[in-house]
C-alpha cells in the first residue's frame, strides 16, 4: 500500500455564477509503472466539514485548471463526486443543540457529536490506470470542485469545502 499526503492548499475562486473555493492538491509523486498492477486507489478526505451547506465536490485528476464550467468526463481527468449531505447554517435544535462537544470520558459511549467532522472515500482506481496507461506521469494532482446546489443567505458560499487532510492510497501496484 503506497499513500501520499498533502495538506489542504484552496488555491482559488471562481466559476459562473458560484465562488466556491476550489482545492488543488500540491503535486503526488507517482511511482507506479503498470496499471495493471494496482488493486483499488482512492482519495481519503479526513475531517471534512458537514456543518453548513450540501453540495457536490466534483474531483478531476491532472487538472489543475478544473472549475464549475469543467465538463465531467474523462478527457478532463474526472474520477468521481462526493455528495455532502451538511446540517444548513441555521441550527433548528435548541440551545446547545449545534455546538460540537467532545465526550466526556473513557466510558461515555455514546455516539459522536453528528456535526463533527468527518473522513469519506472516492475509489479513483479506473480514472488512475487510464491517466497511467495514457500519459504515463511522474506526478498526480487533485482537483476538488465544490458546487453548491442551492443557498441561502448566511451562506458562506467561498469556504464550503473544508477538510483537515487528503491522502491517496493505492493497494497494489
Amino acid at each position: 500500500m503506497a499513500e501520499a499526503e498533502s495538506p489542504p492548499n484552496p488555491s482559488r475562486a471562481g466559476g459562473i455564477g458560484y465562488h466556491s473555493r476550489i482545492f488543488v492538491s500540491n503535486p503526488i509523486p507517482l511511482k507506479i509503472k503498470d496499471p495493471d498492477k494496482i488493486q483499488e486507489a482512492e482519495l481519503e478526505f479526513r475531517g471534512l466539514y458537514h456543518n453548513k451547506e450540501s453540495f457536490e465536490a466534483r474531483v478531476f485528476l491532472n487538472n489543475p485548471a478544473a472549475d464549475h464550467t469543467t465538463a465531467k468526463i474523462d478527457e478532463n481527468g474526472y474520477a468521481g463526486s462526493l455528495y455532502v449531505f451538511a446540517h444548513g447554517t441555521r441550527c433548528m435544535g435548541g440551545a446547545g443543540h449545534c455546538q460540537v462537544k467532545d465526550r466526556s470520558g473513557v466510558y461515555d459511549l455514546r455516539t459522536s457529536h453528528h456535526l463533527k467532522p468527518t473522513d469519506i472515500y472516492l475509489s479513483i482506481t479506473q480514472q488512475l490506470k487510464k491517466i497511467i496507461r495514457n500519459t504515463a506521469p511522474k506526478e498526480l494532482s487533485v482537483t476538488v470542485v465544490p458546487i453548491m446546489m442551492s443557498f441561502d443567505q448566511m451562506a458562506d458560499q467561498v469556504n464550503v469545502l473544508h477538510f483537515e487532510s487528503f491522502s491517496l492510497i493505492i493497494h497494489g501496484g
